[in-house]
């Protein structure tokens, strides 16, 4: 698709929508072509949105779409926020509460690694063999008995609280 560039980076795939108007006649290309690169990556989509000024809601739903069966991958489908016409349209619609919301690619591209390197050392130390606790001992531990307290009342002498409260 000549007006959908396609790149790779480090830990995501960046597609540059350079469409004044996306709509329904560029959405089932752009499905198509976004399902394609799920489906041979396993690598997080920011979808470059920057120069459309109108988002139709076709489009929007290829987006969603497309961010239900990353998320399901465990992974991320984040939008570069487009200019100010577009924006509008995806706040009253809430899309932007859905979608993670980025400025420029480069603020995307270096969110996306941190999370991807977080996620490396987490499951790194869950491999980790952790030394097994010993066993304690199943012997019967031994009660100890002590006497019952009465209440307050009953162990204080009735003239030392009265001379305590005067």
């Amino acid at each position: 698709m000549e007006s959908i560039e396609r790149k790779t980076e480090n830990y995501a795939v960046v597609f540059n929508v350079n469409l004044i108007r996306a709509t329904l006649n560029e959405a089932s290309e752009f499905k198509d072509y976004l399902e394609e690169t799920i489906f041979d990556s396993d690598k997080d989509i920011i979808v470059n949105l920057s120069a459309c000024e109108h988002l139709d809601s076709t489009f929007l739903g290829v987006l969603v779409s497309g961010y239900k069966r990353l998320k399901s991958q465990n992974r991320s489908l984040v939008i570069i926020e487009p200019v100010d016409q577009s924006s509008i349209f995806l706040t009253l619609n809430s899309i932007g509460k859905i979608f993670p919301l980025y400025t420029s690619v480069k603020v995307a591209l270096e969110d996306i690694e941190n999370k991807r390197l977080l996620e490396n050392e987490i499951n790194e130390l869950g491999h980790e063999r952790v030394k097994p606790v010993e066993k304690l001992s199943t012997a019967p531990y031994k009660i100890a008995s002590y006497p019952l307290v009465n209440s307050p009342k009953e162990s204080i002498p009735e003239e030392t609280n009265k001379n305590e409260l005067h």
